[in-house]
């Protein structure tokens, strides 16, 4: 015979620069899962056609989508699911923290598509990472968790100064997002800034101390 035609998926194929074919062969120049399917060949000649058939399957390595970055809220229950491809399909999978391999636990469960959270502290902020095996090769996701919560202040309990005297407290504040709304009260009741006492989110100053000034000061922010 010298007449043939090759079909891919019941559709005449034609030879390209990534396919080309003879009457007995056909070469991919470099696989991709694009060329899996069923192939056919016919040849013909004087006394009539015969043809042979068969399928690829291609192995291709895993595939991760994912947003590459997440928020929520502190004391939340959360998770995250990834869209996983590849064939065969992997079942060999490690996590990471910031670089370091992660391990299950009452706070943290995962597997090869997901990861949650029971109750999300910020200490889980971070970068995290999946790498999924089969026998074509590895594949990885990666994103990032950001963590909000509430403000938190740091400051001692309880300060002696001299009365007449200029003296200032500074607070030490984290929070995510970082707070911009605060308020603070005196014995309970508001406090609003004077030519004596002035404050911000994080400090409080007095330029003169005096005896009505002892009391009990307190500073709430919120985000």
């Amino acid at each position: 015979p010298v007449d043939f035609t090759w079909s891919f998926n019941g559709v005449e194929l034609l030879t390209s620069s990534e396919i080309t074919f003879g009457i007995d062969f056909i070469q991919f120049s470099s696989l991709s899962t694009s060329n899996a399917g069923n192939y056919s060949v016919t040849a013909t000649n004087t006394a009539g056609s015969g043809s042979g058939e068969f399928s690829l399957v291609i192995f291709y390595a895993p595939m991760y989508t994912v947003n590459t970055s997440f928020t929520a809220v502190e004391g939340n229950m959360f998770r995250i699911d990834l869209g996983l491809d590849g064939n065969p399909l992997p079942v060999d999978f490690t996590w990471s923290f910031n670089g370091v391999g992660l391990l299950t636990s009452s706070e943290i469960t995962f597997g090869i598509d997901f990861i949650e959270f029971s109750s999300l502290s910020s200490s889980n902020a971070g970068n995290y990472s999946v790498t999924a095996t089969n026998t074509a090769g590895s594949g990885s996701g990666e994103f990032s968790l950001v963590v909000f919560y509430a403000p938190v202040y740091t400051v001692n309990t309880s300060f002696t100064a001299v009365e007449g005297s200029m003296f200032r407290i500074d607070l030490v504040l984290g929070g995510n997002p970082l707070p911009v709304n605060f308020t603070w009260s005196f014995n309970g009741v508001e406090l609003l800034m004077s030519s004596e006492i002035t404050f911000g989110i994080d400090f409080i100053q007095f330029s003169s101390l005096s005896t009505s000034n002892a009391g009990n000061y307190s500073v709430t922010a919120t985000n």
